[in-house]
């Protein structure tokens, strides 16, 4: 049962020139697929309607779960749209091909969290931007400001209507063995009623600094009337 979402998104210092992005573009501007043998140098290249400003982008650190975000929901849905026609189709060499990032100095990942990210706003030049987690932009809304990104921003009305596209689902999934015992059966139905709390999910819940985007309320409450129901019917 889905209990959250997460997404990601890109942002700029605060005083820095913005503009609309979509995902085909920033592959394009940042994807070692992207384009043709050379690297772009400047976002005007991308797209003549974006600012003649060197290109240039502040990763999450290799293999954290915003990186991964930021492959399966940005890189992936820019890829599938810049260049769909050399996209390969098994399904694992997909990914490495729409996933992997231009390997110059355009590029660079961070090491830790948000501190990372607030002392690159303060001295990063225009054109540059960042990759971060909405747990993170919440944390950061002194310092850097959103773009747009495929005609929306990464508000809790945009994610919640689907407009904004760089949103995962998080989902519980709840397994009892048919020998289960009724205790074990018991102490299922406990941690799921704590795991779907308000507490846990809700929007001052233990998961928000996390990262988990709380689902409305009647949603909340529909997952643990779900767990309810396929607790006791075990």
């Amino acid at each position: 049962m889905e209990i959250g979402r997460q997404a990601v998104a890109l942002v700029v210092p605060m005083n820095s020139p913005v503009w609309a992005l979509d995902s085909g573009a920033v592959f394009r501007a940042l994807g070692r697929n992207g384009v043709g043998e050379a690297y772009p140098t400047t976002w005007d290249a991308i797209d003549a309607s974006y600012p003649k400003l060197p290109i240039g982008v502040l990763l999450p650190s290799a293999q954290s779960p915003v990186q991964q975000l930021f492959g399966a929901l940005i890189m992936e849905q820019g890829c599938d749209r810049a260049a769909a026609a050399r996209i390969p189709f098994d399904r694992n060499d997909r990914i490495g091909f729409c996933d992997a990032v231009r390997d110059d100095s355009a590029v660079t990942h961070r090491r830790g969290g948000t501190q990372d990210v607030a002392n690159w706003a303060a001295v990063a030049p225009a054109g540059q931007i960042a990759v971060v987690s909405l747990a993170e932009l919440r944390q950061l809304d002194r310092h850097v400001v959103p773009l747009l990104l495929d005609g929306a921003l990464p508000t809790a009305a945009n994610i919640a209507s689907g407009r904004y596209s760089a949103v995962d689902s998080i989902d519980l999934m709840i397994v009892v063995p048919n020998e289960a015992n009724s205790a074990q059966r018991m102490a299922a139905r406990d941690l799921a009623f704590s795991l779907l709390a308000e507490d846990s999910i809700g929007p001052a819940g233990s998961l928000s600094p996390a990262g988990l985007l709380p689902l409305p309320p009647a949603e909340r409450l529909a997952a643990r009337s779900q767990a309810v129901a396929f607790l006791e019917k075990r």
